[in-house]
């Protein structure tokens, strides 16, 4: 099954820093699905380097982590933020990267699956 993003921010060009850890094309690629509890997301995603919180030096530990930014509306109608809920339900959110299979793994644990390629549209 292909999973369509939405490109929402700046595309990313060849010779910027980013461009060597991430195979996405895109700073913020949307996407829009239903997840295992039935709610219909939209989520944001986005790459950044994730640091070790302990300490004075606070290293990098992940250097292109995915970041993911989803609502969804709930029976009344209010927007809710859906990597609360992600965190609150014990999703492990660090552990994926700001790749096509990193988007793909996360996509296919929080729904049931089957997503095995992307599609951009602009």
């Amino acid at each position: 099954m292909v999973l369509n993003l939405k490109c929402m921010g700046a595309q990313i060009k060849e010779e910027e820093k980013i461009k060597k850890n991430t195979d996405i094309m895109n700073y913020r690629p949307r996407a829009e699905f239903t997840d295992k509890k039935g709610r219909k997301v939209v989520v944001d995603f986005g790459g950044y380097a994730r640091r070790e919180q302990r300490g004075k030096a606070c290293p990098v530990v992940q250097p292109n982590a995915l970041n993911i930014d989803g609502c969804f509306y709930d029976s009344e109608g209010v927007g809710r933020d859906w990597t609360y809920y992600l965190r609150q339900e014990g999703h492990d959110l660090t552990r994926y990267n700001f790749t096509i299979n990193g988007i793909l793994d996360f996509v296919n644990a929080v729904t049931d699956g089957g997503y095995n390629s992307i599609n951009y549209i602009n």
